[in-house]
């Protein structure tokens, strides 16, 4: 059904996003067009002869994001993409194929090697052992994920079961940006929010360092037995305007992004019509 012959056959990904990986390259389009082959972003794939039915599409809509997993054929490795309907950019994005994650408030997603957001922000870590294009050597998968009661900060963990490694990584819903991650071999996070951390040695040690964090993951119990506060924003509560100022943050990117496009002016009018 999702098949579109002519001169350049295609896949047909949701009316939105068009694939296809004969004639020698891998190419996606946004436009649902069989007389031209040219798309918005092109690269090579071993076999050339491949029919369109040959390669293997899997794909999902996360938002303003359609995630792409395509295995063209004869090929061992799958190849994984991120496609931004608000800036009709397309960005290969490998590192999503280990551990992929939804960010909360719809604000795009997270995986071991970082982040993309629906604006089309992105940032890409270098971790030990692995490089910014192909994410972690390490093998993490998404563990759990851990929200502060002030609703501003949420931890992500990722673990890896066979080096026993954890990769914590902190997001911030206002700032909407991911901190460094940090890896340790064991964690232990307090009532309080005060959080250890352990990492093994190579080597037999006598002395075993240990890194405490003041952190706001507090558990909902600590928290509900502070005093309240009576002030304004006390009473509109924090989880709210976290909410509100981070949409704020949201509309000043989209002023602030560079490319044009109608989806992206709806989505600023929506925005700000929503803000108000």
């Amino acid at each position: 059904d999702q098949m579109i012959n002519g001169k350049y056959p295609h896949m047909n990904i949701l009316d939105t996003v068009f694939v296809e990986t004969i004639g020698g390259d891998l190419t996606i389009k946004i436009e649902n067009n069989t007389q031209s082959g040219q798309g918005i972003y092109s690269e090579s794939v071993s076999d050339s002869t491949q029919s369109l039915t040959d390669a293997e599409i899997h794909y999902a809509k996360v938002g303003s994001l359609i995630l792409l997993k395509i295995l063209p054929y004869r090929e061992d490795s799958y190849r994984y993409f991120v496609y931004n309907t608000l800036t009709e950019a397309v960005l290969r994005l490998d590192a999503i194929g280990q551990s992929c994650v939804q960010l909360p408030e719809d604000h795009g997603i997270i995986f071991p090697g970082g982040y993309y957001l629906q604006t089309g922000e992105y940032k890409l870590f270098e971790a030990n052992n692995g490089d910014a294009s192909s994410g972690n050597k390490k093998n993490l998968k998404f563990k759990r994920k851990i929200v502060s009661p002030n609703g501003e900060d949420v931890l992500f963990l990722f673990y890896d079961r066979d080096l026993g490694v954890t990769g914590l990584f902190p997001y911030n819903l206002i700032k909407k940006q991911l901190a460094n991650p940090i890896y340790c071999n064991g964690m232990a996070l307090a009532e309080n929010g005060r959080l250890v951390l352990f990492s093994a040695q190579s080597e037999a040690s006598r002395i075993h360092p240990m890194q405490i964090w003041h952190t706001p993951y507090a558990s909902a119990e600590y928290v509900s037995e502070l005093p309240e506060s009576t002030n304004f924003y006390g009473k509109i509560g924090n989880k709210e305007l976290v909410r509100g100022i981070s949409d704020l943050y949201s509309i000043t990117r989209l002023i602030d992004n560079q490319s044009v496009s109608q989806k992206l002016y709806e989505e600023l009018a929506d925005n700000t019509s929503r803000l108000f």
